[in-house]
């Protein structure tokens, strides 16, 4: 057997099934449960961290954005948002 067969069986069964998971969300070519190695998962897990590190900026952005809007009287809707954008684009 390989090395990459061994670590995977070293896995519980709930550790090669949150990864199975992972593996058909990201966008990446990867061969399918249970024939991954090392790699890939540290691949898979720094694609996941990208991704929250992506959704943490965003979230603290439209808190400070939000926050902004209150201090300021404006509505927060979508329109409003847009047409703001637009004008802090263009300043």
């Amino acid at each position: 057997m390989s090395a990459a067969h061994d670590w995977w069986m070293s896995l519980s069964q709930q550790e090669r099934d949150h990864l199975n998971d992972i593996a058909q969300k990201v966008p990446l070519d990867l061969l399918v449960y249970p024939y991954w190695d090392a790699e890939a998962a540290a691949e898979i897990l720094a694609w996941l961290q990208l991704e929250n590190d992506i959704l943490q900026a965003h979230g603290d952005w439209l808190s400070r954005t939000k926050a902004r809007f209150e201090r300021n009287g404006w509505p927060w809707t979508t329109g409003e948002l847009m047409r703001r954008a637009h004008l802090w684009e263009h300043e």
